[in-house]
């Protein structure tokens, strides 16, 4: 799969969950940095991607196919995962979202500033980058 033809692949995956959450996702938006196959792991890629929450920003209810690793870039999040409480992640403090895991809640901790993550994602082959909760694996 090309670059051009992954992005695109993986930008309407994360639209497609948005879109299809009884969660409705406002004030955030998933901007493709780079997918890259790598040789150490056959039949998948590396995706990154920021994440932008404007002031009071969602994203919707959502699970990643493959493990994903966040990192705050600017500002604060409230991150849910699975059975566990919310958590708020600032600037330079990271997390881990194990393949399959139900994420919850995803939102700008602050109603008054933007909120920016980078997200380091593994795709593979034929999957996107996130699904709709209850979507097969």
């Amino acid at each position: 799969m090309g670059l051009a033809t992954g992005l695109v692949f993986a930008t309407m995956g994360v639209a497609q969950a948005h879109g299809n959450s009884d969660h409705a996702a406002t004030g955030s938006a998933v901007k493709p940095v780079m997918q890259e196959r790598v040789p150490e792991l056959p039949n998948s890629s590396v995706l990154l991607a920021t994440v932008h929450y404007a002031p009071g920003g969602t994203s919707a209810a959502h699970m990643h196919p493959g493990s994903v690793f966040a990192y705050v870039l600017e500002g604060a999040v409230v991150s849910q995962l699975g059975g566990g409480k919310e958590q708020v992640f600032t600037q330079g403090q990271a997390w881990y979202e194990p393949a399959g895991t139900h994420h919850l809640v995803s939102r700008n901790a602050s109603a008054d500033k933007p909120a920016t993550l980078l997200v380091f994602g593994i795709v593979a082959d034929g999957q996107q980058l996130t699904a709709p909760i209850g979507a097969s694996q």
